[in-house]
């Protein structure tokens, strides 16, 4: 839908220019939730999920103007986190420590190894 708005406003020039002006205003997204985390998360906050749906549609903006779909990359942001996530699963498997009972800094070091693996890196 943050796509479909934003390309219909575009078409009638309300729209940065380039996707630098798109790409400012997703940094000045990011400073605003930073200043709404201070406060907390969770539902009360509201101000903070303001800003958080406010990025997101700002971020949006540059997969637009980048000349993407942003659903399909979420899909393949989803598709390859689960991908990494169930190697890592497999991993602990076979490890004397299994994924429910390890570390967060043993799953985060499973993940970086994943990931290597995937890039061809030893």
């Amino acid at each position: 839908r943050a796509y479909k708005l934003q390309k219909r406003c575009a078409q009638v020039g309300f729209d940065w220019p380039g996707i630098a002006g798109s790409w400012d205003k997703v940094k000045e997204e990011i400073a605003e939730v930073d200043a709404e985390l201070v406060h907390g998360t969770g539902p009360e906050n509201t101000a903070l999920a303001e800003e958080l749906g406010d990025l997101m549609f700002a971020l949006v903006n540059v997969v637009r103007k980048a000349g993407l779909q942003p659903e399909t990359l979420l899909r393949q942001a989803n598709q390859k986190f689960e991908r990494r996530f169930r190697a890592v699963e497999q991993q602990l498997a076979d490890s004397p420590t299994p994924v429910g009972q390890a570390s967060l800094e043993q799953m985060e070091q499973a993940w970086q190894q994943v990931k290597q693996q995937e890039w061809g890196k030893p």
